[in-house]
């Protein structure tokens, strides 16, 4: 079981990684693109699909990996009023009603993703791609996403709060 869960870390870390590269290549289009404009060029059109897909795709890839570092926006104002015994019943909750949403977002995006296979539609804006490519990191993302939120309460730290349960 060890050997699962760290290969499924390093599944969410490599994925994290990799939107962060889709983020430096992003930067290096927009500016590819921007500075051939402004040189009087004309860019190639798939520039602008292409910045489109990886903008989606490097939020997949790195959500889950958010949510398990909690770098997710928490409004701790009221949570920080409560009792640590509290906060901790409060964190199972969020993390459950949040998991739960992952899944239905899981349910959705499947299904979008199902009927753009299905259906065979293609995006032909610059160069004809499949739409269930584009669509195809919803559920995947979400499915781990879920399963981060899941996992979050059995870890060190309530959600609404950065200090340690340990000892409390």
């Amino acid at each position: 079981m060890r050997k699962f869960g760290a290969l499924y870390d390093n599944l969410i870390t490599a994925a994290a990684w990799a939107g962060g590269a889709l983020a430096v290549i992003l930067v290096a289009l927009i500016v590819w693109d921007v500075m051939l404009r402004t040189l009087g060029f004309q860019p190639p059109d798939w520039t602008t699909a292409l910045i489109e897909y990886a903008l989606l795709y490097m939020t997949m890839l790195a959500a889950p990996w958010l949510v398990r570092e909690r770098a997710n926006v928490a409004i701790d104002t009221f949570t920080n009023l409560l009792p640590i015994a509290w906060r901790i019943r409060l964190d199972w909750v969020v993390c459950f009603l949040c998991a739960a949403l992952s899944l239905v977002l899981f349910v959705f995006g499947s299904e979008l993703t199902a009927t753009a296979w299905r259906n065979g539609d293609l995006d032909i804006r610059s160069i004809p791609i499949p739409f269930w490519i584009f669509y195809i990191g919803i559920p995947v993302s979400f499915a781990f996403v879920a399963i981060e939120f899941s996992l979050l309460p059995f870890r060190y730290k309530p959600l609404m709060d950065g200090r340690s349960t340990e000892g409390h």
